[in-house]
């Protein structure tokens, strides 16, 4: 499930899933570069991802949903001035 807000100058998008969900290890190094909880693959995705999210001022959470099973991604990002509230 996708959703999108626009409130106080900030966009978000929100994605869901109803997969397995986070480990307490991968919920805790998700954003370090290296790590990957596959074997293929060379584990920087995400940090480049939270490094671009910080450069534009924004940010970017991966956490496990509190209502059902899965993961729920956050990005958070200065809305575009004519979007702006």
């Amino acid at each position: 499930m996708v959703e999108h807000e626009i409130t106080g100058g900030l966009a978000m998008i929100s994605v869901s899933d109803t997969g397995t969900g986070l480990s307490g290890e991968a919920e805790e190094k998700l954003f370090e570069p290296y790590f990957s909880t596959k074997t293929n693959g060379t584990g920087l995705g995400l940090a480049i991802c939270q490094s671009l999210a910080h450069e534009m001022d924004g940010g970017i959470v991966l956490r496990n949903r509190e209502d059902v099973r899965g993961v729920k991604a956050v990005v958070t990002l200065p809305a575009a001035k004519e979007d702006r509230d």
